[in-house]
C-alpha cells in the first residue's frame, strides 16, 4: 500500500545495481537538459522532480533505504529550486506534502514505525486544514489522492502495530480514504488512479474481513457462550421475581383493604406493636424485591444492548468486507496491476460460502458478477463447484442461484479450464456400486445425488447457449464424450495382461490396443478413445476439448479461439495413439496413454481407475499457490530479521525455489487423469534391484556396492526385528548397505563438470522446498515411490498426496519424522551434506511462508473447508496405504498376496459402505469442520515457529529448519518407521 500512487518500473529479474546505474543515467541527463535549455527548465525540472519519486520508491521497494534518503535529499533540493521560481501556492504544498509522504513510507521501511505514523497524520492535517478554493481540478485530483495514499498507509501502519482501536483505524483512516481513492479513479480511470483505488478497497476489506473474525471469534468464544447461559438464567429469574412482586403487590393491596375494615375495631398495645412490627418487615422485603428486579431489568437491558451490538456489527463488518472485495475485483486490471490479488479472492469467496445463508452477502456477490472478471475465481473452481447443489424450498438466501449464475458466467466464459470439473460432479453417481462403494459414497455422502442433478441441470443449461457462446454448447458434447472414454479405459480390468510373475517367459504385453477397453467402465461409448472424437478422418464435434492435462493459459479477456482455433498455450485433442500400456504394479493397474494434439504434440497421460485423485488434484492447486508467494517480487520484507525472519524475498529468488507441479484431473470419484512428469524416475527405481532374485533391474546400490545387503534383505532383516530391538536393526542395516544416491548425478551429468554441479544444486534446492512445504502441510507417505527425481535437471518431483495435514501420524505404523531426509537422500547434496545449499534453502522457505502465512492461512480455509474434500483416514486406508508403500519398496512377499488382499479390502469396503450409509450424514458438516480448524490450527503453530515435542518454545527460522533437520535424520525416529518406508534408502 506504500507504494499507491506512485507507478515504479519494478524488475524482480533485474539486479538493483543496475537499476541504479539507469537511473542515475536518466537523473544526470535531466539536469544536464535543464541547464542547458533554460526555456525549458520548468518542464524539465518537473520531470526530474517525477524521476527522484520513482527512483526513492524504486530503492526503498529493493531494501536500499540509504539510497531512496539520498534521493529525497537531492528531491528537497530540486523542489527548493522550483518553489522559488514558481508562485503557485496549491503546487508547492501538494509537493510538500508528497514528500513527506515519501518521508514516511521510507521510516517504516527502516522501521520507525512511530515516526511513520506521526508524519502521516501531520500530511492528513495538513491536507484537511488546506483551502483549495480557486485552485485547478487537477491540483484537486492530485490533493485527495495523495489524501487518499496518506489514509491508507497511516491506516495500514496502525493496523500492523496496533496502536489504535478498530473502530478509530476503520472511521478515520481507512474508510474515509478508500472511498476518497474511489471517488478520484471515477473522475479520472488512469493507470495509477485505478491502482490506487483497488489497492484502497483491498486494504479496507481485509481490515474489515479481520474486525468481522475477531467479532465471530468472540461470539464463538467459551466466555460469550457462558454469558449467554447466565443471561438465560437472570431472565429466569426475573420471571420469578416479577411472579413474587406481583403477588406481593396484590397481598399489600389485600392487606390495606382489610385494615381499612378493621379500623374501627379497638387493639391493645402489644398487639398494634406486633402489626406494626410485622408491617415494617413486610415493606423491607417488598422494596428488597423491588430493587433487585429493577437491577435485574437494567443489567439484561444493558446485556441485551451489547449482544446486538455485536451481532450488527458481525453483519455489517461482513457486508462491508464482501462489498470492498468486489469493488477492489471490479477495478483491478491483470493487463496494467501486477500485484496477485489470490488471497483476497480466496477471502471473499471463503467469507461468501462460510455465510451463504444470508441474504444480504448472497445479494451482494450477485450485484457484482457482471463487473468482477470470472478468471478471478477459477483457481477456485474445485472448491466454487463443490457447493453446487439443488436449491432446497427453504431457501430464502438464495445462494444456490446465486452460485448457479457464478458458474454458469465461469463456464461459459472459461470453458476450457471449468467444463471437466462441472462434469466431474455431474459423473458422481455413474459409478457402479460394485466399483468402490465406499469411495462413491464417501464421495457423495455431504450432497447425495441433488449435487448431480444440478451438476446436469448446469450442463444443460449449457448446451442451449446461443450466438457468440454456441461454441460452448457444443464444447459441453465433446468433454462429456472424451470424460466418458476415459472412465471407460481407466475401470477396464487389466489383470489378464499382467503376465505371470513366477514364470519369466510369460512376460506382459508392452503394448494393448484401445479398442478392447471400450467398455470397461460399465458405459459403453460404444467406441475406443482413439476413436471417439474423430472416425475415419472425420470429426465427431464441431468443436474438441483441449488435452486435459495441458489446458489453456487463462487469459482475462476471454479468447480462446470460439473453437476454432487452439488456445493459446494448448492444443486441442486430434486423436490417441491406439495402444496403451499399465504400470507395473496394481489389481487395477494405471494405463498409459498418448493423447495427440491438433499441432502434433504428444501429450503421455496416466489413467487412474478405482482411486480418488481428487485430494492429488486440491494439493496441487496449494503448491501452485505457494510457487506464487515463492516467486513474487513483492513478498514481504521488512527489516525485522529477529524471530520472523525477513528477507524471504532476496533468500527465494537468490535461490531459484520451486516445487514441481502436474496437472490431475478427477472425472468421477473412483478416476481420473494425470499428466505424465517425463524425464523421471523413482527415487527407489534408481537404488534399487528391481524384480526379485532373478532382477530385471539392477540398482545402485548393487552396481556400486556389490557385496552389501539388497534392500529386499534389509526389509526382511527390519521386519523380524522386535519392536525392542529396532534400533539396533536399523544400525546393523546401516552398516550393510552404503548410500548411493551421488552416482545418479556422476551417472546423469557426467558429460560437463557444470552440468553436474547445476544438477545437484538444483536437487539440493527442490529437497529444501519440498522437505518445508511438505512439512508445514503435514504430507506423510514420502517412500522411495513417491518421490521422483528428473533426470535432465535433478528436482524432486512429489506424488501421491493421499496422506496430509498430519494423517501420517495416525497410520497403523506412525510416521516419526517430518519429511524424508535419509542416508541416501544427503548423499546426493554432496561432501556439504544438509549444511550450505540445503539449510539456507530451507530458511529462504521457511521464511517466505512465514511472512506470507496469512494468505497461506486465507487459501488453506477455502480448500480445507470444500464439502467434497476428504484428508481423514479410516484404518482401512491407513492399512492399505502401508502395504502399497510396502510393495512398491519391492516387498515381493507381499506383492504375492496383494489381489487377495485388495479383494478382501473390497468386500470389507462394501459391507462399511452397506452399514453406515444411512447414518453418516448426521454429524458430517460439524466433523469436517472441526476438523478443518484443527488441521488449519495446526499449520498456523508450525509458521509461528512452534514445534511438537519442543516444551512449547517459539523458533527462530534457522533454530525451527535445524530443528526439523536433527529430527529428519535422527535414527532412533528412523528405526520406528514402517518397512516399506526403506528409512536406510
Amino acid at each position: 500500500m506504500a507504494n499507491a500512487g506512485h507507478h515504479v518500473g519494478f524488475q524482480p529479474n533485474v539486479g538493483f545495481s543496475s537499476l541504479d546505474f539507469l537511473m542515475s543515467i536518466r537523473e544526470v541527463a535531466l539536469r544536464v537538459s535543464a541547464q542547458k535549455r533554460p526555456e525549458d527548465a520548468r518542464l524539465l525540472r518537473s520531470a526530474l522532480t517525477s524521476h527522484l519519486f520513482e527512483f526513492s520508491a524504486l530503492a526503498r521497494q529493493c531494501n536500499h533505504s540509504e539510497v531512496a534518503g539520498t534521493c529525497l535529499q537531492r528531491l528537497r533540493n530540486v523542489m527548493e529550486v522550483s518553489e522559488s521560481s514558481s508562485g503557485d501556492t496549491f503546487s508547492k504544498l501538494h509537493s510538500s506534502l508528497r514528500l513527506h509522504l515519501e518521508d514516511a513510507r521510507l521510516d517504516s521501511a527502516k522501521g520507525n514505525f512511530g515516526s511513520a505514523i506521526r508524519t502521516c497524520k501531520l500530511v492528513l492535517n495538513k491536507m484537511k486544514s488546506s483551502n483549495l478554493i480557486g485552485a485547478a481540478d487537477g491540483v484537486k485530483e492530485e490533493h485527495r489522492a495523495v489524501m487518499s495514499d496518506a489514509g491508507i498507509l497511516c491506516g495500514d501502519l496502525m493496523v500492523e502495530y496496533k496502536v489504535e482501536s478498530g473502530k478509530i483505524i476503520l472511521q478515520d483512516y481507512l474508510k474515509p480514504a478508500s472511498s476518497m481513492a474511489l471517488k478520484v479513479y471515477e473522475r479520472n480511470k488512469s493507470v495509477v488512479n485505478g491502482q490506487r483505488a483497488a489497492q484502497s478497497q483491498f486494504a479496507l476489506a481485509a481490515f474489515v474481513a479481520s474486525l468481522h473474525d475477531n467479532v465471530v471469534e468472540k461470539e464463538k468464544s467459551q466466555e460469550w457462550k457462558r454469558a449467554r447461559v447466565t443471561a438465560d438464567e437472570r431472565r429466569a429469574e426475573l420471571a420469578v421475581c416479577n411472579k413474587m412482586l406481583e403477588k406481593a403487590n396484590k397481598e399489600n393491596a389485600e392487606t390495606k383493604s382489610k385494615s381499612s375494615a378493621r379500623s374501627g375495631t379497638a387493639r391493645t398495645g402489644a398487639q398494634s406493636r406486633t402489626k406494626q412490627t410485622l408491617e415494617e418487615m413486610s415493606r423491607k422485603e417488598h422494596r428488597e424485591l423491588v430493587i433487585h428486579v429493577s437491577t435485574l431489568k437494567k443489567e439484561l437491558k444493558m446485556e441485551e444492548k451489547e449482544r446486538k451490538t455485536v451481532e450488527r456489527a458481525v453483519s455489517e463488518y461482513l457486508h462491508l468486507a464482501i462489498e470492498s472485495f468486489a469493488k477492489a475485483l471490479s477495478i483491478h486490471n491483470p493487463s496494467t496491476m501486477t500485484e496477485d490479488v489470490s488471497k483476497h479472492i480466496f477471502r471473499m469467496v471463503s467469507l461468501w460460502f462460510a455465510n451463504s445463508t444470508d441474504s444480504g452477502v448472497n445479494e451482494l456477490m450477485r450485484q457484482y458478477q457482471d463487473s468482477v472478471s470470472t478468471h478471478h475465481f477459477v483457481p477456485l473452481t474445485y472448491q466454487i463447484f463443490a457447493r453446487i447443489d439443488s436449491a432446497s424450498e427453504g431457501d430464502a438466501s438464495d445462494f444456490q442461484a446465486t452460485l448457479r449464475s457464478l458458474v454458469l458466467k465461469m463456464c461459459t466464459d472459461h470453458p476450457y479450464h471449468c467444463l471437466i470439473q462441472l462434469i466431474t460432479l455431474a459423473n458422481g453417481s455413474k459409478v457402479a456400486a460394485s466399483d468402490a462403494p465406499g469411495r462413491t459414497n464417501a464421495y457423495l455422502q455431504y450432497g447425495g445425488n441433488s449435487k448431480v442433478d444440478a451438476s446436469i441441470s448446469i450442463l444443460e443449461s449449457l448446451k442451449r447457449l446461443k450466438g457468440s457462446s454456441s461454441y460452448v454448447a457444443s464444447l459441453v458434447e465433446s468433454y462429456i464424450t472424451i470424460s466418458n472414454g476415459y472412465i471407460d479405459l481407466a475401470m477396464f480390468p487389466t489383470s489378464k495382461f499382467h503376465g505371470d510373475e513366477k514364470d519369466k517367459s510369460k512376460p506382459p504385453p508392452k503394448k494393448i490396443a484401445l479398442s478392447v477397453a471400450k467398455s470397461g467402465g460399465g458405459r459403453s461409448t460404444q467406441k475406443s478413445l482413439d476413436q471417439i472424437l474423430s472416425s475415419g478422418g472425420k470429426r465427431n464435434f464441431k468443436c474438441a476439448p483441449c488435452v486435459l492435462t495441458k489446458p489453456p493459459i487463462l487469459r482475462p479477456g476471454r479468447d480462446y479461439g470460439h473453437g476454432n482455433d487452439d488456445p493459446i498455450g494448448s492444443e486441442r485433442i486430434e486423436t490417441f495413439d491406439p495402444n496403451f500400456s499399465i504400470t507395473d504394479t496394481g489389481i487395477h493397474r494405471p494405463k498409459i496413454v498418448k493423447c495427440i494434439g491438433s499441432k502434433g504434440g504428444i501429450f503421455k497421460q496416466l489413467v487412474k481407475g478405482e482411486d480418488d485423485i481428487r485430494q492429488d488434484a486440491v494439493m496441487q492447486q496449494v503448491f501452485s499457490t505457494v510457487n506464487n508467494l515463492l516467486r513474487s517480487p513483492r513478498t514481504s520484507t521488512t527489516s525485522n530479521q529477529g524471530i520472523n525472519g525477513g528477507g524471504g524475498q532476496q533468500r527465494s529468488e537468490a535461490r531459484s525455489l520451486n516445487l514441481v507441479t502436474y496437472n490431475i484431473i478427477p472425472l468421477s470419484p473412483v478416476s481420473g487423469v494425470l499428466e505424465w512428469v517425463d524425464d523421471t524416475m523413482p527415487f527407489g527405481d534408481f537404488l534399487n534391484d528391481k524384480g526379485g532374485a532373478k532382477s530385471d533391474r539392477i540398482g545402485a546400490h548393487s552396481r556400486y556396492f556389490p557385496g552389501e545387503w539388497s534392500n529386499r534383505l534389509c526389509q526382511m532383516y527390519f521386519m523380524e526385528a522386535p519392536t525392542h530391538e529396532r534400533r539396533k536393526a536399523f544400525d546393523e542395516i546401516c552398516k550393510r548397505i552404503s548410500p548411493a544416491f551421488r552416482y545418479f548425478f556422476v551417472e546423469r551429468f557426467a558429460h560437463s563438470l557444470q552440468a553436474w554441479h547445476t544438477a545437484r544444486t538444483t536437487y539440493t534446492r527442490s529437497v529444501a522446498v519440498n522437505s518445508i512445504v511438505g512439512h508445514v502441510l503435514g504430507i506423510g507417505d514420502r517412500h522411495c515411490n513417491n518421490i521422483l527425481v528428473h533426470q535432465k535437471t535433478g528436482e524432486v518431483v512429489h506424488i501421491d498426496f493421499g496422506i496430509v495435514f498430519e494423517q501420517g501420524k495416525c497410520l497403523n505404523t506412525p510416521e516419526t519424522v517430518p519429511f524424508r531426509l535419509t542416508r541416501d537422500v544427503v548423499d546426493g547434496m554432496g561432501p556439504s551434506g544438509t549444511e550450505g545449499c540445503f539449510s539456507l534453502s530451507a530458511e529462504a522457505t521457511a521464511s517466505v511462508l512465514r511472512d506470507n502465512a496469512e494468505t497461506l492461512f486465507t487459501i488453506l480455509s477455502a480448500v480445507v473447508s470444500d464439502p467434497l474434500y476428504k484428508w481423514s483416514m479410516s484404518p482401512l486406508q491407513a492399512r492399505k496405504v502401508q502395504r502399497a508403500g510396502a510393495r512398491n519398496a519391492g516387498d515381493d512377499d507381499e506383492d504375492a498376496d496383494e489381489d487377495e488382499e485388495e479383494a478382501a479390502d473390497g468386500a470389507l469396503a462394501s459391507a462399511i459402505g452397506k452399514q453406515t450409509s444411512s447414518a453418516m450424514d448426521e454429524n458430517n458438516e460439524q466433523n469436517q469442520n472441526e476438523a478443518a480448524t484443527r488441521a488449519i490450527q495446526k499449520i498456523h503453530q508450525k509458521l509461528q515457529g512452534y514445534e511438537e515435542g519442543n516444551t512449547g518454545e517459539r523458533q527462530s527460522v534457522e533454530g525451527q529448519v535445524q530443528l526439523l533437520i536433527n529430527e529428519a535424520r535422527d535414527p532412533d525416529n528412523l528405526c520406528m518407521l514402517y518397512h516399506g518406508w526403506a528409512p536406510w534408502n
